[in-house]
């Protein structure tokens, strides 16, 4: 029976579902093409082989009916071509002859090639028609010997159904299933392979209803029509769909039935055949047809020499060519230049050894586009030669993603610059290429001085436009073969590959802090800056890049020490200096753990009565073993890690529980205070006060017996801030100072504002005081100010006698210094403060009545 149907859009012609058995069964398709007279014009060798010849000549030219035998089913193709329907492809099943005279038969498709030209294929299917032929054989004799024996069969009726058993083993003697039942589809015997297949008992069979054993979607219209044909004397074979009884499952059936005659009326016999697994088969096929057709990837078939014999949809749109364009060629029509001849030499000895290669590819499209795929080919084993399936998928987005993702993993997303990772593989390949070579990669270590100020005070926003504009500076300094990277916040690096004189590196960083004259302008701002630089060598600071980098680090760290604004070369001394600070903050915690952390107290001397009314509680650190560090050595680096924060936590409460102590004794009278340092990062803490608050009241002293001194720097970081935190002071009660006065930048209209009891006046205007008019000058003019603004002075660092009596005239106070005590612990404090009460007081020389 012929079939026409509509070809998808964009191709010549429609193949049916058995033209993909190539590609999931592995056998051949035969190939042909006819031209406008109907004669051969090219045959595969699938063709040949198929009709038992050997080469190509033999054939070609031939009317293509001498082979088929059927001149007008050619024809008729020939005038399907010439028609207005002659995109519509068709499709049957023939006859055909081979050359020793044997016929065969085999399924067709037939489509237009070009203009007047078919294109066609047969599937062989000879023994599938010669196993038919011998059905309906065996079926006529069948029907012939039932025909000779009904009249025996109608003599012996009686007996053959008093003998149920005897009827049993005639159907017993039948492989199929087999079931008897009469016109009025009432089942009067079955074998056991019915029972076995339809999952029934010989009760639940005999007496039933033949539609019980049927699907539910049969049309069950159609049996009376079955019947009567049957009973006419034809062999009725159709499509069904049965049903077990055990469990319901419906399977699908061929049903073959004819008609026999009894003595005592008509019945049908049915053979039942299960298909389920054909029709599973089918499905197999059709499902791998639609995959072949649908599949995202691109799927090629080539013969053993590589020729192109199948593409689908998706190898046309990923490549560009069409299937015309494309079968009959060599897949090297989408070779490109990326891969050499050793390449694919060795992707076909991996298919001749293992019958598999799959691996990344850089093809060419019909546009000339260069571009990546993976690619996976499979050798296909058949009776003939091998064939090979190549599928591939283009991996384009992939690679641009991978390229994008790169990309952003090596590159500072602010900048574009690259940033840590990328710049420590680049410092790794110039140090090798140094090796080599036999010359030096220099470092910069470039860090914008105080930038979190501008962070905090101008917001994120302008602190990312300067560093834009940072970067911007700084490119313009490094030449091709050099590296610029961000390492994050406001560090750079500079990387020179080739330096052969130190003098380069250090004329660079010369040029970069040139760069830093101009002022740095976002949103409205105008913002300067300096920067810290260190220097570092490869191979003379490090061995491998993350030396070389520590190096450079260190270095910058020493120009900021050294006041910023400048650059330091790295020495090995910078390294053991930090190795050390790693070791002090460790022992630093430990040391917290031990309460090793002690006040040491200072005595404040009252110029007009002489009398002590405080003194300053300083830290001091009494390590194991009763040896002392020096406050210079651990304070800043508290401040650096965030330790001063818990450790003058610890710090005030142990003062306030000694003074607390002394009171207790009677060593204190009311009217003493003792006062303590607070940094600013503990001052800028959210909770100062409210920790502050918690001390005393743990400690039971009355916070007007505590004074609270800090720095002029820190009380200017934020004025807002800080009159706030000095506004909730002054309402616990405590006294407020300005320690180091004179050595900061604060505002006189600052200073007025803020509730503050004392200035100190800073230790290096005492010291020369006697011998230096300006600091002199300096002296006097603090204590008349704050005298004028009603508050106290307070001259720290007095040594001599000469110094507390020139103090003492210009009007200063109170006066602390080794003059009368150096620092004691808290035990010789007590000693000392208790000898000091028992003198007669007395007015220090030089003083002046209070104004």
């Amino acid at each position: 029976m012929t079939r026409y149907g509509a070809p998808e859009a964009g191709q010549t012609c429609l193949l049916d579902l058995e033209s993909l058995t190539q590609l999931v069964g592995h056998a051949g398709i035969a190939l042909f093409v006819l031209d406008g007279a109907g004669r051969l014009a090219e045959a595969n060798a699938a063709w040949l082989a198929m009709h038992g010849y050997a080469e190509p000549g033999q054939v070609l030219g031939r009317p293509l009916a001498e082979f088929v035998g059927d001149e007008a089913l050619v024809r008729d193709w020939l005038g399907q071509a010439e028609s207005a329907d002659c995109a519509l492809a068709r499709t049957g099943e023939l006859g055909f002859r081979r050359a020793d005279g044997s016929l065969g038969r085999a399924l067709y498709t037939v489509c237009r090639r070009a203009a007047g030209r078919l294109e066609g294929l047969l599937v062989d299917v000879s023994a599938r028609a010669l196993a038919e032929e011998r059905l309906r054989e065996a079926n006529a004799a069948l029907r012939g010997e039932v025909a000779q024996r009904a009249g025996e069969l109608k003599a012996a009726v009686r007996d053959l159904l008093r003998s149920k058993g005897s009827l049993r083993t005639l159907l017993e003697n039948t492989r199929e299933a087999v079931f008897v039942h009469g016109l009025d589809g009432r089942i009067v015997e079955v074998n056991a392979e019915m029972l076995r297949m339809y999952g029934a008992t010989p009760e639940q069979a005999r007496g039933a209803d033949v539609t019980r054993f049927m699907g539910r979607d049969n049309p069950l219209e159609e049996l009376p029509g079955y019947w009567g044909q049957a009973m006419r004397g034809e062999v009725v074979t159709f499509p069904w769909v049965g049903r077990r009884l055990d469990d319901g499952r419906e399977f699908p059936v061929e049903v073959v039935m004819r008609g026999i005659v009894l003595e005592d009326g008509e019945f049908v016999l049915a053979n039942v055949r299960d298909v389920t697994e054909a029709a599973r088969a089918r499905e197999q096929l059709e499902l791998f047809g639609k995959v072949f057709e649908n599949a995202l990837e691109g799927i090629t078939i080539t013969d053993a020499n590589g020729t192109i014999l199948s593409v689908n949809p998706a190898f046309t749109s990923i490549t560009g060519y069409s299937p015309e364009e494309a079968l009959g060629q060599n897949p090297r029509i989408l070779r490109s230049d990326r891969h050499d001849r050793e390449f694919y030499r060795a992707m076909w000895q991996a298919l001749v050894r293992r019958g598999r290669w799959e691996g990344e590819i850089w093809n060419r499209r019909k546009s000339g586009e260069v571009y990546p795929e993976w690619l996976s080919i499979s050798s296909i084993p058949g009776k003939g030669q091998a064939r090979y399936i190549a599928v591939f998928h283009d991996i384009t987005e992939m690679k641009n993603k991978e390229s994008q993702i790169l990309y952003q993993a090596n590159h500072d997303p602010l900048t574009g610059l690259p940033n840590r990772l990328a710049v420590r593989e680049r410092l790794e390949l110039a140090a090798a290429r140094a090796s080599r070579a036999g010359h030096r990669v220099a470092v910069l270590f470039v860090d914008l001085d105080d930038f979190r100020n501008v962070n905090d005070a101008l917001g994120h926003a302008v602190g990312d436009e300067i560093l834009v504009e940072m970067a911007r500076r700084l490119r313009r300094l490094v030449s091709g073969g050099d590296t610029l990277a961000r390492l994050g916040s406001d560090e750079f690096v500079l990387l020179l590959g080739a330096v052969r004189d130190e003098s380069e590196a250090a004329q660079l960083a010369e040029r970069v802090a040139k760069r830093m004259h101009r002022p740095f302008r976002a949103r409205g701002h105008e913002v300067f800056l300096s920067a810290s630089i260190g220097i570092a060598y490869f191979p003379d600071d490090g061995t491998d890049a993350d030396e070389v980098l520590k190096s450079a680090d260190l270095a910058m760290s020493r120009a900021k020490e050294l006041g910023k604004n400048t650059y330091s070369l790295y020495t090995p001394q910078m390294n053991e200096r930090v190795n050390r600070r790693i070791r002090l903050e460790g022992d630093m915690r430990r040391g917290m753990m031990r309460h090793e952390f002690e006040p040491f107290y200072q005595p404040k001397i009252d110029v007009r009565t002489g009398r002590v009314t405080g003194m300053e509680a300083l830290i001091r650190w009494r390590r194991e073993g009763g040896s002392l560090v020096s406050p210079g050595e651990f304070i800043p680096l508290a401040e650096e890690t965030g330790l001063i924060v818990p450790l003058g936590e610890q710090f005030n409460f142990s003062v306030a529980a000694q003074m607390r102590e002394m009171q207790s004794l009677g060593l204190t009278d009311a009217g003493l205070v003792v006062s303590i340092n607070v940094s600013p990062r503990q001052f800028q803490q959210h909770n100062f006060v409210p920790l502050l608050r918690a001390t005393l009241d743990a400690s039971g002293l009355a916070p007007a017996r505590f004074e609270v001194e800090i720095t002029e720097t820190a009380i200017m970081t934020d004025v807002t801030r800080t009159a706030s935190t000095l506004d909730e002071l002054r309402a616990m009660g405590l006294a407020v100072s300005i320690d180091d006065f004179g050595t900061g930048y604060s505002s006189l209209a600052y200073l007025k504002r803020f509730p503050i009891d004392t200035l100190k006046i800073d230790q290096s205007f005492v010291r020369d005081v006697t011998r230096n008019e300006a600091d002199a000058s300096i002296v006097a003019t603090v204590i008349a100010m704050a005298r004028t603004m009603g508050m106290r002075t307070v001259a720290e660092g007095v040594e001599t006698a000469e110094q507390a009596e020139l103090l003492a005239r210009l009007g200063c106070d109170t006066l602390q210094g080794y003059l009368f005590s150096r620092p004691l612990p808290y035990a010789e404090f007590q000693a000392w403060l208790a000898a000091w009460q028992a003198r007669e007081p007395r007015p220090l020389p030089g003083a002046v009545p209070a104004p």
